[in-house]
């Protein structure tokens, strides 16, 4: 659990093209700035609460707290919407087995957030545009997703059916997502060993 859903642990100690790049101290995120001039990043905190696009001068590595501390990522500048709407989804993996490695997914539905405003790229003050918080908005409360919703769609058909709408490949979308957990979880087969062995 701790190898794969410590965001900041998955952010900074994870190479993949489906998570966007992390730091977790100065040096690093000052040095990659360098070599990309034109990137911005959010801060994050470990619980992936407090999420705030900062500039690489402002970002707060430092512990706090119970212990919390800060990371930087990546910021995605041009984000897949709906209806206008930033939005994450998130899917059910289950590892039932380290040696073998064996896990399963399941693909019948997925959970859908969005934003409770949205998204302007002209307007970055306002963090109710870009962060999807603890007060975030669900299927039922965007029109483009409750028509779907309300005639008993699940989460997944709902946003298969607006997405198809607006010319995109489902299928395609659903294999990425396969990819990504498939890349992830077998990059991190020495760490599971690692955190049952100590």
């Amino acid at each position: 659990n701790f190898v794969l859903t410590m965001k900041e642990n998955l952010a900074v100690l994870t190479d993949s093209k489906f998570i966007p790049k992390g730091f977790n101290n100065s040096e690093s995120l000052k040095n990659y700035s360098i070599t990309h001039p034109e990137t911005r990043y959010v801060q994050k905190l470990w619980s992936n609460r407090g999420v705030e696009l900062k500039t690489v001068d402002e970002m707060n590595f430092d512990f706090f707290g119970r212990g919390y501390k800060h990371f930087a990522q990546v910021y995605i500048e041009n984000p897949l919407l709906i209806d206008g709407y930033k939005f994450d989804f998130g899917v059910y993996v289950l590892v039932t087995s380290i040696n073998p490695l064996r896990v399963y997914y399941y693909n019948k539905n997925t959970l859908i957030r969005l934003c409770v405003k949205k998204y302007n790229k002209t307007n970055y003050d306002d963090v109710d545009t870009y962060v999807i918080s603890d007060a975030c908005m669900f299927p039922w409360d965007v029109d483009a997703l409750s028509v779907y919703y309300n005639q008993s769609y699940t989460y997944k058909e709902a946003m298969n059916a607006y997405f198809t709408k607006q010319g995109y490949q489902m299928d395609r979308v659903w294999e990425q997502v396969e990819d990504c957990i498939n890349e992830i979880v077998l990059s991190k087969e020495y760490s599971f060993i690692y955190w049952v062995c100590f």
